[in-house]
C-alpha cells in the first residue's frame, strides 16, 4: 500500500512535454501575424533554411515565458526543439519576441553559433529595432530572415560537427518552460498534500495496531522478557584506516538526451551582448 502511494505521489510531478509547432519556422502565439503573412514568411525561412542548412527561426509571444531576459531566446530554442540537421548537431538562430513586454533578443547555436558571434547578433538586433518599435511585425520578421542569411554567408558558416566539452541539459529543462513547470506543479500541489496526509495517518494507524500495551500501567513486569535480561559486552579497537580508490573511465560516447528532441548543451549557445526593449 505505501508503495502505491509513494508511486502516486511521484506521478503527480512528471512533467509532460509539451506540444510544439513542429516544422515552423515563423511561430506566432500572440495572433500579431496574419495568416497569410505567417505562411509567407515560413515558406521563405524554410527554403533559405534549407539552402544555408542551417535553422531560421522567429517566435512572437506574449511574455517571457518565465524565462529572465537573459534566459529567454536561448530557452525558447531549446522549449520549441529548434535546429536545422542532426539530434545531437542542431544548428540555427532566433529572434524571439516578447510582445506584450516589449523586449526581444537572438541567439545563435550549434555551427551557427560558432559563425555568428556576439557582434553578429548585436547587429541583428539593432536591424529589428525600428521595424519592432514601430510596431512593423512582418518587416522584422522579414528583416531578420535575409540579415540571418547574409552574416552566415559573410562568416563563411557551413554546417558542421560540433564537439562539446561540457554535459547535455537536462531533458525536462529542456522541454518545458520555467512557467510551464510552475503551473504544472501548483495544480498538483493540494491533491500531492492529501495524498501525504493519508499516507502518514495509514503509517500512524498501522503503527499503532502493533502496539501490545496502550495506556498506564503501575507495574514495569510487562516489559521484561520471562527469561530474564542478558547484557553483552563489546570491545572496538581503532587499528587504523585503509582507503582504496578505483579509477572510473568517463563515457564519451553517451547522448546526454532523451525523449526523441534535439540535445543541446550550454556552450553550444552563442549569445547577443544583451536583448532590447522597444
Amino acid at each position: 500500500m505505501k508503495k502505491l502511494l509513494f508511486a502516486a505521489l511521484a506521478a503527480l510531478f512528471l512533467i509532460p512535454a509539451p506540444v510544439k509547432a513542429e516544422g515552423s519556422y515563423v511561430i506566432d502565439e500572440t495572433g500579431t501575424l496574419t495568416s497569410s503573412e505567417l505562411t509567407e514568411l515560413n515558406n521563405k525561412a524554410q527554403e533559405i533554411s534549407e539552402a544555408e542548412e542551417c535553422g531560421i527561426y522567429v517566435i512572437l509571444t506574449d511574455d517571457l515565458h518565465g524565462y529572465s531576459e537573459q534566459e529567454y531566446a536561448f530557452g525558447l530554442f531549446m522549449n520549441y526543439d529548434l535546429g536545422y540537421g542532426t539530434k545531437d548537431n542542431p544548428s540555427g538562430v532566433l529572434l524571439a519576441v516578447a510582445v506584450d513586454e516589449g523586449y526581444y533578443d537572438s541567439v545563435a547555436y550549434g555551427p551557427a553559433g560558432e559563425a555568428l558571434g556576439t557582434s553578429q547578433l548585436d547587429e541583428l538586433n539593432d536591424d529589428v529595432f525600428s521595424y519592432l518599435s514601430s510596431g512593423k511585425w512582418y518587416g522584422a520578421c522579414d528583416s531578420f530572415i535575409d540579415d540571418a542569411k547574409r552574416l552566415l554567408d559573410e562568416n563563411g558558416y557551413s554546417y558542421h560537427t560540433v564537439t562539446y566539452s561540457d554535459p547535455a541539459i537536462s531533458q525536462g529543462i529542456v522541454e518545458t518552460s520555467p512557467e510551464e513547470r510552475k503551473q504544472y506543479f501548483l495544480a498538483r500541489l493540494p491533491i500531492a498534500a492529501l495524498i501525504a496526509f493519508a499516507l502518514s495517518f495509514l503509517i500512524n494507524l498501522i503503527r499503532k495496531s502493533k502496539l501490545k500495551n496502550v495506556g498506564r500501567s503501575a507495574s514495569a513486569a510487562d516489559y521484561i522478557k520471562p527469561s530474564g535480561t542478558h547484557l553483552d559486552t563489546n570491545l572496538d579497537l581503532y587499528t587504523g584506516t585503509t582507503h582504496s580508490r578505483m579509477h572510473m573511465p568517463r563515457n564519451n560516447n553517451s547522448s546526454g538526451g532523451g525523449g526523441g528532441g534535439h540535445t543541446y548543451h550550454s556552450s553550444g549557445a552563442s549569445h547577443s551582448s544583451g536583448g532590447r526593449h522597444f
